[in-house]
């Protein structure tokens, strides 16, 4: 835990030389907090609000600790979550190594993590997993319930978990009721944003947690996204144009923005 805390300090404290957290206001410096440690997390996260940061990064999955996995809903991180609350510090999960090759593993697969080089197999096992999981754990485990004014946005890793995960809620909240303090579908409604992919059915996704939760992302200049990222727009048949310039627009706008 250490040598990481050590690792993400220096890319940190690189990033914020280079760039700042919110060059000319258009470009915005995401330093990225680790969980291992959550006294050290707590020392980066109140860092980055020191450094007038409009947003952090995290890994989606468990948190990884030599002793074993951890929710980042658990308690330990409550400290964390209610800095970043209090700031209203946007927190941002981008798809990455999660850890979730060790779940391929028992079939035949390899565990190793190689971007466009993974077989079929391990994309179908792992599409999607941690992401879900993790916005799960963090609706499960009361990271809203009891730091109402986190947000977090969900990028590059599509969309098209969310609909199975909203029936699962649904259906976890029908059969357990007691398990949660409200409704865990309105709680993913309320403090998660997601950036689909854009082949994926945008219209259904604004279905499900509403077109003002829903976010452009280009992911520009990699190979997946698009040659002109604003041609995303073409994708948005369907929706009115106030709807059209809340997702290419005003909705990333208002959670970079600065606390009041």
């Amino acid at each position: 835990p250490d040598a990481a805390h050590a690792a993400f300090r220096a890319l940190n404290r690189w990033m914020v030389d280079d760039w700042g957290t919110h060059y000319a206001d258009r470009i915005f410096g995401a330093p990225y907090l680790t969980l291992l440690d959550p006294d050290q997390a707590l020392d980066e996260a109140r860092w980055a609000v020191e450094q007038e940061a409009r947003v952090v990064v995290m890994r989606a999955g468990p948190v990884m600790h030599p002793s074993g996995g951890r929710s980042p809903g658990d308690a330990a991180y409550d400290p964390v979550w209610a800095t970043l609350a209090e700031a209203d510090v946007l927190v941002a999960y981008h798809s990455g190594e999660a850890g979730y090759g060790r779940y391929v593993v028992d079939w035949g697969e390899s565990a190793e993590f190689e971007a466009f080089r993974r077989t079929p197999l391990y994309g179908i096992i792992t599409a999607d997993r941690a992401i879900s999981d993790t916005v799960a754990a963090l609706i499960c485990h009361g990271v809203f319930d009891r730091h109402p004014r986190i947000r977090v946005a969900t990028i590059e890793s599509g969309s098209e978990w969310v609909h199975p995960l909203v029936r699962k809620l649904a259906k976890a909240w029908s059969m357990t009721p007691g398990g949660f303090a409200a409704d865990p579908v309105e709680a993913l409604r309320r403090h998660v944003w997601v950036a689909p992919y854009y082949e994926d059915d945008i219209r259904h996704l604004a279905e499900a947690i509403g077109s003002d939760h829903v976010l452009f992302g280009s992911d520009w200049p990699h190979a997946e996204g698009l040659t002109e990222p604003k041609s995303f727009v073409d994708d948005l048949d369907g929706f009115s144009d106030a709807e059209v310039r809340a997702i290419m627009h005003d909705n990333a706008a208002a959670l970079a923005r600065p606390p009041a």
